[in-house]
């Protein structure tokens, strides 16, 4: 009877440690649960509410976004510097959403934690350089995405540190004179070929009458200048590029004239810290901002002045294009 009653005892006894380890288990699940959703609950964003630095606090609508008041999510729709060294490598995941213009003081960077992501929305969204060189960048860990010797970003784009941010088409001209068309991008990324698309009608996109190739230069960081012989006359013409792996996006549509080219006319300077010349015979001048609106300026013995810093797009007689920057 002595075994049996010592089997049961320890029967017993395995059945009350089973109970207790899977209290123990039920209260630690139990504990994951609420401190996950806490995490879920305390995940933070802030948004810019008005034209500012980074780190003044009016500017958003919390704490401005510095160590250690880290952000899941930063959203910047309104024109933005950043004044100080953004150092938030300390903070978990951030993602970085641009959907108007994030300027970079001199030397200054944006340094983000591994697993970030930094989003330009649209064509209206824009990283733009300060006089700083190589110095202004955004790190993603222990990557640059980008630094300012790559010049302007524009949208749409995306990276979370494993492929830099793809620059945009610098300028696209057209000399009447030589029947040239000229082009030049900053950096290249997978970039195959260029496609040059001609037509005289534009109705829910061009009517291609003419279709040209260029071929691009792969993978570059460096201004690279294209030439191509060209006889267009008041026609449009767009300039394609396709990767290597067949994306293609529509770079620039321009419509040059025959009867009274103004291709030669420059602005400068350009960048500026506030007025610009135009330097040219030109009959009417228009200055509209990134979002397309036209801006009130002053025009005086060929100067422009009275913008604000941003970035502006001056079309001369109604079809040359210029980007302006007012730093």
């Amino acid at each position: 009877m002595s075994k049996k009653r010592t089997i049961i005892r320890y029967y017993n006894y395995i059945c009350v440690l089973e109970h207790i380890i899977m209290n123990t288990y039920k209260l630690f699940a139990t504990l994951l649960s609420i401190t996950l959703l806490s995490f879920n609950l305390n995940a933070t964003t802030i948004t810019s509410v008005q034209d500012g630095d980074w780190s003044d606090d009016l500017t958003w609508d919390d704490i401005a976004p510095l160590d250690p008041n880290c952000y899941d999510t930063i959203i910047i729709n309104h024109y933005v510097e950043l004044d100080v060294q953004a150092d938030l490598e300390n903070c978990s995941p951030i993602t970085v959403i641009v959907s108007d213009t994030l300027f970079f003081v001199s030397g200054k960077k944006l340094s983000l934690p591994l697993g970030s992501t930094f989003t330009l929305t649209d064509s209206n969204s824009v990283v733009i350089p300060g006089s700083g060189g190589s110095s202004n960048l955004i790190d993603i860990g222990s990557t640059t995405v980008w630094n300012s010797s790559a010049d302007i970003v524009e949208g749409p784009s995306v990276t979370d540190g494993t492929t830099p941010l793809p620059i945009v088409l610098l300028s696209l001209n057209y000399d009447y004179f030589n029947k040239i068309l000229i082009f030049e991008t900053a950096t290249e990324i997978n970039n195959d070929y260029f496609t040059i698309n001609v037509g005289s009608i534009y109705s829910d996109g061009l009517i291609v009458e003419d279709k040209y190739v260029v071929s691009g230069s792969g993978n570059s960081n460096s201004i690279i200048r294209y030439e191509f012989d060209l006889n267009v006359c008041d026609k449009y013409v767009e300039l394609w590029q396709t990767d290597y792996d067949g994306s293609t996006v529509l770079l620039n549509t321009i419509y040059p004239h025959c009867d009274n080219d103004n291709s030669n006319i420059t602005i400068s300077p350009n960048p500026s810290f506030g007025d610009v010349n135009i330097n040219g015979e030109f009959q009417h001048v228009q200055v509209y901002n990134i979002f397309g609106k036209e801006m009130k300026v002053n025009l005086v013995n060929n100067k422009i002045s009275g913008l604000q810093k941003g970035v502006y797009i001056v079309v001369i007689d109604s079809y040359n294009k210029i980007k302006l920057i007012i730093s």
